[in-house]
């Protein structure tokens, strides 16, 4: 099933072997399982690379490479210390790092990459220059030091190691050739992404929904069981198609259960007139009862409130216009920063009500606007940006949401992306203690 140039690729070995005798000691009957060492015989014909975190030799693990000596390649690889929560003492720890290691710090756009040296230059001023600060993405950071420095005490061999610094017998007294050395010696590489160094992880998911009451389009759309409302006849069970002849012509059918056991035929070629139900409630609905003349007075009722909820909308639309509001001014250029560090490339609807929401910002009535989309579409986004301006004029902005979850997870999001910005995020929710609840209305007093 492989080429012949294939090369596979062994991760942690001596676990590999671990997993594999443990695997097998818990099976009560071995038969028809290929062992490890079964395995391996298969993967001899081709170029095999062993990885391992750890140093391990050929004898620790005689059965991955039979005890022969192989190449072994060690790469001057080390982790990469964790940065402070706090921006300010992170860029500090950045700044250290810097003195003794040559820094790429990877930024995801440009309008990271500028915001990013920005924040850096009010903290070092002068650190931004010393830093190499590319566009891309790095997972997780690491250093590569390919010149580790000797342990202390250690001579260095060939070069007067052990004598005094100043000695006669030095051919090179002032410095001595190892100092020349370290100072000639490449520094380590330290490499990390933006995101390691200000602890933002979390990326958005993307998930599309499917509608369920929109008009079914065919009969694959419904399930025997289903409950479906019919345009004229109101509420009823979906039963199943049926071919049914009528004067010598057969056609299919989709019967609909009414209340009372009433049954009755929609032609496929109809289907238009009938949709999924979709109940704001549990439970099952009440089957409509045909020829009752039920549906009517409800649907006639339904357009009566409707009617009177228009009404009541208009009103509440024309006080709305009649009152004073804030005007907020064009977009600055730490708004413009903000939005280009979104980390996905905006959707042509999402340009459209971003630019929308900014306009009704800089009018001088309310905003009064309904932004609406499926999940993972964007409207966070939207919500931050809108946010973003009114705080950043001097304003305070709350964000209403119906459960604790969703607090939590609008906090984490809001926090993450407002991070390299001088504002204060902040929730109140059943997550967080009475005392720290009133302090942070407190807070928000002051202000």
């Amino acid at each position: 099933y492989l080429p012949d140039d294939a090369v596979v690729v062994l991760w942690a070995p001596l676990e590999i072997a671990e997993q594999a005798k443990s695997y097998l000691d818990r099976l009560p009957e071995v038969k028809g399982i290929y062992p490890l060492a079964a395995i391996l015989r298969l993967t001899e014909q081709f170029t095999r690379l062993e990885l391992s975190q750890f140093a391990q030799g050929t004898v620790a693990m005689p059965s991955l490479v039979k005890g022969q000596e192989v190449p072994h390649v060690a790469l001057p690889v080390g982790s990469l210390q964790r940065f402070e929560t706090e921006a300010k003492k992170a860029v500090t720890e950045l700044a250290e790092l810097a003195e003794t290691h040559d820094v790429t710090v990877f930024c995801e756009n440009e309008g990271e990459r500028k915001r990013f040296c920005e924040l850096v230059e009010l903290e070092k001023p002068g650190l931004c220059a010393k830093l190499d600060v590319p566009i891309g993405y790095l997972h997780r950071g690491f250093v590569w030091n390919e010149n580790p420095s000797p342990s202390p005490g250690t001579p260095a061999e060939g070069r007067g190691g052990g004598l005094p610094r100043g000695s006669a017998k030095d051919p090179h007294p002032n410095p001595l050739p190892e100092y020349r050395e370290r100072e000639t010696r490449p520094r380590p590489l330290a490499l990390l992404g933006h995101h390691e160094l200000f602890h933002r992880y979390e990326q958005r998911r993307r998930v599309k929904k499917v509608i369920a009451s929109r008009p079914v389009d065919s009969f694959l759309d419904l399930k025997d069981g289903d409950y479906v409302v019919h345009v004229a006849h109101g509420i009823a069970r979906f039963m199943g198609m049926h071919t049914l002849t009528k004067e010598g012509k057969s056609e299919e059918y989709l019967s609909l259960r009414f209340a009372d056991n009433a049954t009755l035929h929609v032609p496929a070629a109809r289907i238009n007139l009938i949709q999924k139900y979709v109940g704001s409630f549990s439970g099952h609905p009440q089957l409509s009862r045909l020829g009752s003349g039920a549906w009517e007075k409800q649907k006639a009722k339904v357009a009566e409130a409707v009617m009177d909820m228009a009404s009541e909308l208009v009103e509440v639309q024309a006080a709305r216009n009649a009152e004073q509001g804030t005007p907020y001014p064009p977009d600055t250029e730490w708004q413009r920063e903000f939005e280009a560090e979104f980390p996905y490339v905006p959707t042509q609807d999402q340009v459209t009500a971003a630019e929308d929401i900014k306009t009704d910002m800089q009018k001088t009535r309310p905003m009064d606007r309904l932004l609406c989309g499926d999940v993972g579409y964007g409207k966070t986004e939207m919500a931050m940006r809108a946010a973003f301006k009114a705080v950043e004029f001097g304003k305070q902005v709350a964000v209403l949401v119906p459960t604790t979850v969703l607090a939590e997870q609008h906090y984490r999001s809001f926090k993450e992306r407002m991070v390299n910005y001088p504002f204060n995020v902040e929730s109140i929710s059943r997550f967080k203690t009475a005392r720290e609840q009133k302090e942070t209305v407190q807070r928000l007093a002051k202000v």
